[in-house]
């Protein structure tokens, strides 16, 4: 399989596959959008350097092969909050640490 960084598609060329296999190809993409990203290899083609696939007896397959991948962000009732300290409890425990520290400095 072959593709260059940046490139917008890629090639497989010189695999097999025995009667009723099947195959399973994964590439890392970067998307360039958000939305749905759709990806289509058409029935037909093949062989000659056109797109899709080919087999010996120069058939077509039966359907297209597609994949819709979503790109985005989950909405704002995925998140998870994290829990944190109000500005108050925040300078109680400022100065908590503080006293610490001095008392610790003291019994030296």
């Amino acid at each position: 399989m072959t593709a260059p960084a940046g490139a917008t598609s890629f090639g497989l060329a010189g695999a097999a596959l025995n009667a009723s296999a099947s195959c399973n190809v994964t590439v890392n993409v970067v998307a360039i959008a958000n939305g749905n990203q759709v990806n289509t290899i058409p029935r037909s083609g093949g062989g000659g350097g056109a797109p899709g696939f080919y087999n010996a007896q120069t058939a077509a397959a039966i359907a297209d092969a597609g994949a819709t991948l979503f790109v985005g962000f989950p909405g704002p009732g995925a998140l998870t909050a994290i829990p944190t300290l109000s500005e108050t409890a925040l300078a109680l425990l400022a100065m908590l640490t503080v006293v610490v520290a001095l008392g610790g400095r003291r019994g030296r």
